[in-house]
């Protein structure tokens, strides 16, 4: 069952029905809110009739998913992979499906290759892109498409969601819901990929004396530092008090300066603990 912006599911699925999808959407949100799993799923109804993300056994053969590879950006040899298999026919359905994630990543040869694609699109093609903020991707690329919003989910749906289609007991499943912030995604990764990034967040928090050895692991062992700092962020914003309000704002300026003027890693994560 895919979860939340029911109205998106009713309108997009009256569209398939119809043939009247546009031939480019833009779906923008908050990370882990759903976008991916809604391109999907309509890949499924385009193919299979069924709005959900195919069954772990099912290849979706009318669709292509994109995004950045190991050079993190997407790059130009991705734009030509989409053009071939847009310059196919359907066999399943009436449209070929290309979901592109993380659009911001593309490179300036790659968004002009693209740029053209979307301007000359293939009578039975559609793109769906996908990005955190419409401003984030290439003004002319967004130009072209159809921008689509994903909200949050209730809390109250999401902690449902859990216990029933995923099996997760009802204690934990409040808890997840709770700290993902409406987020379904998250919760999932709470619960699953990620749970280890959430537990050393944990206990980088309550045990002050152990954080230099965490932060040695986090580094030696190759685990994600902006993951491990938003799950720092999610648990900090769970709280309401004023020590966790000031390690909050350190964390973001940790965040911000090793994302946006990529600084030393092991030095502001120090510097950072020792604030906190």
């Amino acid at each position: 069952m895919f979860l939340g912006n029911n109205k998106l599911i009713s309108s997009f699925k009256r569209l398939s029905d119809e043939n009247s999808l546009f031939h480019a959407y833009l779906f923008t949100g908050e990370k882990n809110i759903g976008k991916f799993s809604f391109a999907k799923s309509l890949g499924n109804y385009l193919e299979n009739g069924v709005f959900d993300l195919p069954a772990a056994n099912r290849v979706l053969s009318e669709t292509l998913i994109i995004g950045k590879e190991e050079k993190e950006v997407i790059g130009i040899d991705q734009v030509r992979e989409i053009r071939r298999f847009l310059s196919e026919k359907p066999l399943r359905s009436r449209k070929r499906l290309v979901i592109i994630d993380d659009t911001e990543t593309l490179s300036d040869q790659a968004g002009n290759a693209l740029l053209k694609i979307l301007e000359e699109p293939p009578e039975t093609s559609l793109l769906i892109l996908l990005s955190r903020s419409p401003e984030a991707v290439i003004r002319t690329v967004r130009s072209r498409t159809q921008t689509v919003y994903f909200s949050k989910v209730p809390k109250k749906d999401i902690a449902t969601w859990l216990e029933k289609e995923k099996g997760i007991d009802k204690d934990t499943a409040k808890k997840l819901a709770e700290m993902s912030y409406g987020k379904p995604g998250l919760a999932i990764k709470m619960h699953g990929e990620e749970k280890e990034i959430y537990s050393l967040a944990e206990s980088f928090l309550k045990n002050p004396a152990k954080r230099s050895g965490i932060i040695r692991g986090i580094l030696d062992d190759g685990v994600g530092v902006p993951e491990f700092l938003e799950a720092l962020i999610l648990l900090l914003r769970s709280k309401k008090d004023v020590e966790s309000f000031h390690a909050l704002r350190a964390v973001t300026e940790t965040m911000t300066r090793i994302m946006d003027y990529n600084l030393n890693k092991r030095l502001q994560l120090e510097t950072m603990s020792a604030s906190m």
